[in-house]
């Protein structure tokens, strides 16, 4: 379970849909293997997870911190999709 401000949301396997999501929010395949748009990737993973627009996302992510979350517990998200076997698979793949 992913807790954030305070409601728990089921764990989703990392897919296409994700990384479809992740594009609708700015990310790319590429964004994801180096990690160099973290607070956008997390943006986008909030985003799957909840199936919202950026817009609601953003404003999870801004009340889950006003109400004394930690980013971290964001972050295990994009911890989370990483270790996937799609992604594995699909980093695989690409090289």
């Amino acid at each position: 379970m992913i807790k954030i401000n305070g409601k728990e949301y089921e764990e989703k396997d990392f897919d296409f849909g994700a990384l479809a999501k992740l594009e609708e929010c700015g990310c790319s395949f590429e964004d994801l293997k180096e990690v160099e748009k973290p607070m956008a990737l997390v943006i986008g993973l909030v985003a799957w997870i909840l199936d919202c627009k950026k817009s609601r996302a953003i404003k999870e992510i801004n009340e889950h911190i006003m109400n004394g979350g930690k980013l971290d517990e964001l972050y295990n998200i994009l911890d989370s999709a990483k270790d996937s076997d799609f992604l594995k698979a699909l980093m695989k793949n690409q090289a």
